[in-house]
């Protein structure tokens, strides 16, 4: 079953942790940290293929691209350095709408991902995948706990949002860089 998202009110859920920019404004958004983005690929693609300089050199390679869930489009490719902005619309030698499915086509070899830090971080601990473009940020979004508004919060979802609150916190990767 795939990942979708959640109506709370509707569905009688008390809360979820939601990526990006929100913009439902019945729902207290409780901002908890920030989630990175980077570009890597596999060492036999980079063995095959110089690793890009500057992200204007991404479209000589192969990359993974994704779509949106949201509206079927490819996602463009957002990056910055020293206050230079940079977005590239990639014709990608591949197209997913899954990130695992993302994080699997760099490991095989397949070209550049695009893929979440916190994703990453134990392939490029292991060496199965090398991190390209390292002095380039790529997008960031805000992670939010959200929650039905309300003048008494539940005791659980106090704890929980308390809970999820700090884990993230305390976890480096999920920082503003």
């Amino acid at each position: 079953m795939g990942l979708r998202p959640v109506h709370l009110l509707e569905e009688g859920i008390d809360c979820v942790v939601r990526f990006g920019m929100q913009s439902d404004s019945s729902l207290v958004a409780r901002r908890v940290g920030t989630m990175s983005h980077i570009c890597c690929a596999s060492p036999a693609y980079l063995g095959e293929h110089a690793a890009p300089r500057h992200p204007e050199e991404l479209s000589a390679h192969q990359c993974i691209t994704y779509v949106s869930g949201r509206t079927g489009r490819v996602i463009d490719w957002e990056f910055e350095r020293a206050g230079q902005k940079i977005q590239l619309t990639l014709d990608g030698v591949l197209a997913v709408n899954d990130q695992d499915a993302n994080i699997i086509a760099g490991l095989m070899g397949i070209g550049i991902a695009k893929v979440a830090n916190y994703m990453a971080r134990p392939y490029l601990e292991s060496g199965q995948l090398v991190q390209v473009l390292t002095d380039w940020s790529a997008e960031q979004f805000p992670i939010s706990v959200m929650y039905a508004q309300s003048r008494h919060l539940s005791a659980k979802v106090r704890i929980f949002v308390d809970w999820v609150s700090e884990l993230i916190r305390q976890d480096p990767i999920f920082q503003t860089r």
